[in-house]
């Protein structure tokens, strides 16, 4: 665990995202805290889901990060940015509207298709600040599919 990967910090990256119209949603381990999901416990990384067609916005604003972010060239695939912000990665996975599917495409290798109700979630409240969060049910279907993701992870890496 890293020390300081805090609610203080979760909701900095949040403000920081929302502040540059970056349509972020919480995810995995902090989305399943702060939704009831599992207990508190202390959190390595910020995962969160980028939702839009592409990256280009999201580059757009790595491009310009102030000097104490660091976006994290060995993160970069087709489906997910990372930058390091108070020696946390953050992670920004995306989903994209394909028809009437909302998916992502993990190296190229494997679509995976979200439920259609992933962003039917109430706001979570941090503090005064409001943010949105993947739905539970998105959260437990990715918990079960989580394996194949790591098998495509593991074939893609070799």
């Amino acid at each position: 665990m890293k020390k300081n990967n805090t609610l203080v910090l979760l909701e900095n990256v949040l403000l920081l995202l929302k502040e540059n119209k970056l349509k972020c949603y919480l995810f995995w381990w902090w989305a399943e805290e702060l939704l009831w999901m599992t207990e508190p416990r202390p959190h390595n990384d910020i995962d969160l889901i980028y939702f839009g067609e592409n990256f280009y916005i999201l580059d757009e604003f790595l491009l310009e990060l102030p000097n104490w972010i660091e976006e994290l060239a060995s993160k970069r695939f087709e489906h997910k940015r990372a930058f390091l912000i108070d020696d946390i990665v953050v992670e920004l996975f995306l989903v994209s509207r394909y028809n009437e599917n909302l998916e992502t495409n993990f190296w190229w290798k494997y679509i995976y298709t979200w439920p259609k109700n992933i962003f039917d979630s109430d706001s979570i409240s941090i503090w005064k600040n409001q943010f949105h969060s993947v739905s539970k049910e998105a959260l437990i279907q990715y918990r079960k599919d989580h394996d194949i993701i790591n098998l495509v992870r593991s074939k893609y890496m070799t």
